[in-house]
């Protein structure tokens, strides 16, 4: 509880945390990608080997767009999980359930710092059939708003082109649900924003896109001081 309770504190003070260090001292989190022994450039290796290999397999189906998001599903291609039977599952859930047991299997995985004061790691092992119910069955999707996020956002990516910023694009969605407005000079990530609207089953805030350069500022700040005249939306 320690750890984290140390690692919760750095990420909520206001001044002198992460959020502080990301926005002076940018060149530290980009020496600590750089170093290739280290834990947080091998995630992220891994993740741009992850979205390359979707990409060919989507390809290799034949698949060329992506259709609305709500309705998924998915089948296991040999045995279902353990207690799930045969029934299809929606798709958010079993990539969830995937990457999530994956990462809790990883000792340095950052999901075990955050988790560990609140889940026995040693009980889920023995009580697989409820653990797999949790994810595949049970919990909701506006319950887990940033997993649905970063599913949808690698659906989105596996029919376009692949760089090494993809699966930061697909991180960044995660922070979505506490943004007002989204502006940036990715054109095709503020695309896939706008996609996700209609299908999320929660609150997407609006995106702008500005064109890179040095009239980007002058944009966004505008977009910025013209929302402050805007009279708030109406709640429903």
């Amino acid at each position: 509880m320690q750890r984290f309770t140390k690692q919760r504190y750095d990420w909520t003070r206001k001044t002198g945390g992460l959020w502080e260090r990301a926005r002076f001292r940018t060149e530290e989190t980009g020496t600590f990608l750089g170093i290739s022994d280290g834990w947080s450039r091998a995630l992220l290796e891994q993740a741009r080997w992850g979205s390359q290999e979707q990409r060919r397999l989507v390809h290799s189906q034949g698949v060329r767009a992506i259709g609305p998001l709500k309705n998924f599903t998915a089948t296991f291609p040999g045995n279902s999980p353990e207690g799930m039977g045969n029934e299809p599952f929606q798709l958010w859930r079993v990539s969830t359930w995937s990457c999530t047991r994956k990462a809790l299997e990883i000792s340095r995985h950052p999901y075990r710092d955050w988790l560990e004061p609140f889940l026995d790691f040693d009980l889920i092992e023995c009580s697989e059939i409820s653990w797999n119910r949790f994810w595949l069955r049970e919990i909701a999707e506006a319950e887990m708003p940033r997993l649905w996020l970063q599913w949808a956002f690698e659906m989105l990516q596996s029919t376009q082109k692949v760089t090494p910023g993809t699966p930061g694009d697909a991180a960044l969605s995660n922070y979505l649900p506490e943004c007002d407005l989204v502006i940036s000079a990715d054109a095709n990530f503020i695309r896939n924003v706008e996609r996700i609207r209609d299908d999320a089953p929660f609150y997407i805030p609006d995106a702008a896109h500005v064109p890179a350069g040095s009239g980007m500022v002058a944009e966004t700040l505008a977009l910025i001081g013209g929302r402050k005249h805007q009279k708030p939306k109406a709640s429903l």
